[in-house]
């Protein structure tokens, strides 16, 4: 998936009263989107917690169905509001079943942001009632896509910055985990418990590193 050619154009340059009304209009949005699903956003994937060990909590997930979206944005922050939408657009019922029509699903945290191997980021949601993906109702966006993931072994510390915090406190962990001659298993992911542009007073975030 490339980026859309970049045509050259004049522009009148926006005022500031235009820009915050635009401002305005895009957090009321996900303002009402975030409080259509917040009954919903408290619910996580059931773990438990193998040992901890130099401030790094070593966890065991289950198997689980997750549902997860590529964007193809290199910024974190405006990747993952794109990537935010789509999965909650699903959970609120922008898909399909064979016998009854589109299906509202409990949604849960957190909403994992990681670097995509196609450039920008993948975003993926852990469905939290333990459903197999072939028990889910088939999602109406095409860039809405279904996995099954088996047990997984994830190293986890705390972030109580914001995603521009995300890259040293992840190198922190790598740093830990080389110490520890633990074996990464897979790509580092942002873990964001609350939703876009969400004060870090209110939410913490985590960064996850799968480990073998």
């Amino acid at each position: 998936m490339g980026f859309p050619e970049v045509r050259r154009a004049t522009k009148r340059a926006a005022s500031p009263k235009g820009a915050g009304i635009s401002a305005l209009i895009t957090f009321s949005w996900t303002a009402r989107l975030w409080d259509s699903v917040s009954c919903w956003f408290a619910e996580e994937p059931r773990y438990t917690v193998e040992t901890v060990l130099k401030g790094v909590e070593i966890r065991r997930y289950a198997m689980a169905a997750r549902v997860e979206t590529h964007v193809a944005i290199s910024d974190l922050v405006r990747a993952h509001d794109q990537g935010f939408r789509r999965l909650a657009a699903y959970f609120l019922g922008n898909n399909t079943t064979s016998s009854s029509g589109p299906e509202r699903l409990p949604m849960a945290v957190p909403v994992l942001g990681a670097p995509s191997r196609l450039g920008g980021h993948r975003f993926t949601i852990i469905v939290p009632d333990g459903r197999e993906v072939t028990a889910l109702p088939t999602p109406l966006d095409a860039r809405v896509r279904l996995r099954e993931f088996g047990e997984q072994l994830v190293a986890v510390v705390g972030l109580r910055g914001s995603f521009r915090d995300d890259r040293a406190r992840r190198d922190d962990l790598l740093t830990t985990l080389a110490d520890l001659r633990l074996s990464i298993g897979g790509v580092p992911a942002f873990a964001a418990y609350g939703p876009p542009g969400a004060t870090s007073l209110v939410h913490h975030n985590e960064v996850w590193v799968p480990i073998r």
